[in-house]
């Protein structure tokens, strides 16, 4: 699988733990490893590398939004248990976030529709 095209390549062959180089249609280039694959939502995982600490970036990606990728490599086990690192307050302030920008969108533009 060295190099491809999400539409010409099922992301079911893409098995846990593959390293990939990925581009995305949305212009995101990034390295990670394949965590799993959810059929039923059709939506890819990926674990970037550790740059620095025990914190990891996982992505969300539909296949459909793969430009272009690169076979890398391939490691046994994506997620090491012992390595494991959630942090939880982090996450809870990014929805918090997110979900007041999402609240003050809105109503940007129901003010607008009035206007």
């Amino acid at each position: 699988m060295e190099g491809g095209n999400s539409n010409n390549n099922n992301p079911e062959e893409l098995a846990v733990g593959c390293l990939l180089s990925i581009s995305t249609m949305l212009g995101d280039e990034f390295e990670g490893q394949v965590v799993t694959f959810d059929r039923p939502s059709n939506i890819l995982v990926i674990q970037e590398p550790s740059k620095h600490g025990p914190r990891r970036n996982i992505r969300f990606l539909k296949p459909n939004y793969i430009k272009d990728f690169t076979f890398l490599g391939q490691v046994e086990d994506p997620l090491d248990p012992t390595n494991c690192f959630l942090d939880l307050a982090a996450l809870q302030a990014r929805e918090e976030v997110a979900i007041r920008y999402s609240r003050a969108i809105l109503q940007l533009f129901v003010f607008s529709s009035f206007l």
